[in-house]
């Protein structure tokens, strides 16, 4: 999702339905085709291990191998 701030889709499913969760989106100011040299994405870390809760994985070297 990409919307004309970061804000709205902190709080927003993509199909603008309010929900605390929320939605990962790229910056408002990135090109939404991915043509940046640099492109940020923005989500909730969740504990459920969903969005970006799964990255916690990443700290153990052996994840990191089997998962480059």
């Amino acid at each position: 999702m990409q919307g004309k701030d970061n804000a709205f889709y902190l709080d927003h499913l993509p199909d603008g339905t309010q929900n605390a969760a929320g939605s990962i989106m790229m910056d408002a100011a990135c090109d939404g085709l991915f043509g940046d040299e640099i492109n940020i994405l923005h989500g909730h870390h969740m504990k459920n291990r969903s969005m970006f809760g799964g990255l916690d994985f990443y700290r153990e070297e052996a994840y990191y191998l089997e998962h480059p």
